[in-house]
C-alpha cells in the first residue's frame, strides 16, 4: 500500500488533467488513496468518457489477473514484461 500523503496532489479536482487521473487509476482501484482524491477521481470519471474507458480497461485487467493468479505466482520474466508494458502504457 502506498503512502497517501506522499504523492496525492493537494488540489486534485474533477478538472485535473486526464494524465494525472490516469496515473492514479491503479491506486484508486486498489483503495490506496484518501477519500478526497477518490471523490475527485470519481467526479472526473463521471465527466470524462475517455478516462472512464481507460478505467474500465484497467479494472477488467485487474479482475482478470486476480481471477487467474489467485494461488500461483507469476514467473519473474512475466512480471517484468507486465511492469514494462504498464510503464510504456503510462508514458504514452
Amino acid at each position: 500500500m502506498s503512502d497517501d500523503t506522499a504523492e496525492v496532489p493537494p488540489a486534485l479536482s474533477a478538472e485535473s488533467d486526464c494524465s494525472l487521473i490516469l496515473e492514479r487509476v491503479n491506486e484508486f482501484l486498489d483503495h490506496e488513496l484518501d477519500e478526497g482524491s477518490c471523490d475527485a477521481i470519481r467526479a472526473h470519471l463521471d465527466a470524462c468518457e475517455d478516462c472512464l474507458d481507460d478505467y474500465d480497461v484497467q479494472q477488467a485487467l485487474k479482475q482478470l489477473v486476480n481471477r487467474c493468479c489467485r494461488t500461483t505466482q507469476a514467473p519473474q520474466q512475466l512480471r517484468m514484461t507486465i511492469v514494462t508494458s504498464i510503464t510504456r502504457w503510462r508514458a504514452g
